[in-house]
């Protein structure tokens, strides 16, 4: 692949990902078993897709897991009981409202546990065909 594309296109994607808080880098997935913290999400990042591929079937195969993605990059590992459809439920119960009335927005397979749960689903104007496929709308481009 073309080294300085990539290059570029890892330091953009490593600059959105770690502005975040709360991360603990590891080598491999072993050491996050033996991980003594706690955790609620597992971010794996590779550009190269039979890596990531592996991955998602390994951690697929515990049914406490839940396994998705938010870009072509990468995949996330959380507990099934931690998706954003969930929390959107409980939000929703907590302001005693009405998912039939609510409205979810997002553009990556991280967000279809959303789409399942609210009455109106957008995509994004850049989400892929698969996601806007499941919405009832599609919107403008997140830049836009």
């Amino acid at each position: 692949a073309d080294l300085n594309t990539d290059m570029k296109e890892l330091v953009e994607v490593a600059e959105r990902q770690f502005d975040q808080f709360g991360y603990v880098l590891v080598e491999n997935y072993h050491d996050i078993l033996k991980q003594e913290e706690e955790f609620y999400n597992i971010l794996a990042c590779s550009f190269d897709k039979k890596k990531l591929e592996e991955a998602w079937n390994q951690f697929k195969q515990f049914d406490e897991l839940m396994v998705v993605s938010s870009a072509d990059h990468n995949i996330e590992i959380t507990s099934k009981r931690a998706s954003k459809g969930m929390a959107l439920e409980k939000l929703a119960f907590l302001r005693n409202g009405s998912l039939d009335q609510a409205m979810a927005i997002g553009d990556s397979n991280n967000d279809l546990s959303m789409f399942q749960k609210v009455g109106y689903s957008v995509a994004m104007g850049n989400a892929k065909d698969v996601i806007k496929a499941v919405c009832t709308t599609t919107t403008l481009k997140n830049d836009e």
